[in-house]
């Protein structure tokens, strides 16, 4: 047990759990400390010189029993420690394993990244190169296009002419157009004039009429 305490590294936070813990470890169904036991047990074996032999011989013996569960708790208290201890080593050992195939595959799927956007870029360059080939072969010769844009400039200035020609009859249009609202306007002022004129007419025909007649 020594030999086993030896190899065994203890931090002071685990020397302070396993402290607390033998500390408070139970034996019996009371809740009885194990070292305050043993402690009980040790003061009545000393006492024991005023026991007979029979009854010190049996708190000796109880003594011993309650040693060796004590020893024995403690070293299934070291087993777990240092079955832990194995266990956070393989931890480490597993953790580096997978840390070191996470970066292996890391690398590796740069590498295709990279090799896949190269890949992706050719094809790109060839599809351009076929379709600016295809283009040039459907493309005119160069006569054939500086006719063809002279006729379209031929269209574009006739066009211009006739957008020209076709503002100035707007123009006309609207001019033409303000001086028949104009003379409108001024026809119904005289319409509306003459209605006024009439109109007080038949009021002054009905005053005359509403006056009585002298005998």
């Amino acid at each position: 047990m020594a030999a086993m305490a030896d190899k065994i590294v203890v931090t002071k936070e685990e020397d302070e759990i396993i402290r607390k813990r033998l500390l408070t470890q139970t034996a019996t169904a009371r809740g009885v400390g194990a070292l305050n036991k043993l402690a009980k047990g040790y003061i009545a074996y000393c006492k024991s010189e005023e026991s007979s032999k029979e009854e010190a011989e049996a708190l000796y013996q109880t003594l011993l029993k309650e040693l060796a569960v004590y020893e024995l708790q403690i070293a299934r208290v070291f087993s777990i420690k240092s079955a832990n201890h194995r266990q956070q080593a393989s931890y480490a050992t597993l953790s580096g394993s997978l840390d070191n195939s996470i970066a292996e595959v890391q690398v590796e799927i740069k590498e295709l990244k990279a090799s896949l956007e190269a890949a992706r870029e050719e094809r790109n360059h060839k599809e351009q190169y076929e379709e600016l080939r295809h283009k040039c072969m459907e493309h005119p010769a160069r006569s054939e296009t500086l006719a063809a844009i002279k006729t379209l400039e031929q269209e574009l200035q006739e066009l211009e002419e006739a957008t020209t020609s076709a503002n100035k009859t707007l123009e006309l249009r609207k001019k033409q157009f303000a001086l028949v609202l104009h003379a409108v306007d001024e026809l119904q002022k005289e319409l509306d004039g003459e209605e006024m004129v009439v109109k007080s007419g038949e009021k002054g025909d009905n005053i005359d009429q509403a006056e009585p007649m002298e005998i």
